[in-house]
């Protein structure tokens, strides 16, 4: 019997957070995802909150193409989760990230180290970070992440964009209205 082909997958760190779940939610009625057949990998360290129950690879819920994995910033443990397909019979392959960061003082430390992870481990060659209008590349805390993107990306390593939303617009950004575009930088 042949191993189960892997589906392509975007991952969403924070997912079942303010931004990361409307981005889930969006991503999952998506038809540009929908018609490339994604799984959109919804990551937390909080296995209840947002999850419908405990499990580290999380369970595909039925009519619905998200699948909740544990991860936290913190517990390096867990990054390889999203990666794993071995405790899966749905097997996924990430082929893009949304980053968030976490709330850390060293955020743009560990955020770094997961980008060289993600793309050693898993192959993942696209980025979208989340960082803020304030925030220029080079400057403090995703300022160094949008910084090493834009160096990965100059050397042809990643394909990556960065959200750089006001106070204001974070709260309408991820309507209908501002979806399609960044849906198009996640989904080929």
């Amino acid at each position: 019997m042949s191993a189960p082909v892997s589906r392509p997958a975007i991952l969403v760190l924070g997912g079942t957070g303010t931004v990361g779940s409307r981005i889930v939610r969006q991503l999952s009625s998506s038809s540009s995802a929908s018609r490339s057949n994604y799984t959109i990998l919804v990551a937390s360290r909080n296995r209840s909150r947002g999850t419908s129950g405990p499990s580290d690879l999380g369970q595909q819920h039925s009519g619905d193409r998200t699948q909740h994995v544990l991860f936290d910033w913190h517990n390096t443990d867990t990054w390889s989760n999203p990666f794993s397909t071995d405790s899966s019979s749905f097997p996924v392959a990430v082929s893009a990230v949304y980053l968030i960061a976490p709330p850390s003082l060293d955020a743009e430390s560990l955020m770094i180290k997961f980008i060289d992870f993600a793309r050693e481990r898993g192959g993942v060659r696209r980025f979208v970070l989340q960082s803020a209008s304030s925030i220029e590349a080079g400057g403090p805390a995703m300022g160094k992440v949008h910084a090493y993107l834009r160096e990965l990306g100059q050397r042809s390593l990643v394909e990556w964009a960065v959200l750089r939303p006001t106070w204001f617009q974070r709260t309408c950004f991820f309507s209908l209205l501002f979806f399609p575009p960044l849906c198009l930088l996640l989904v080929r």
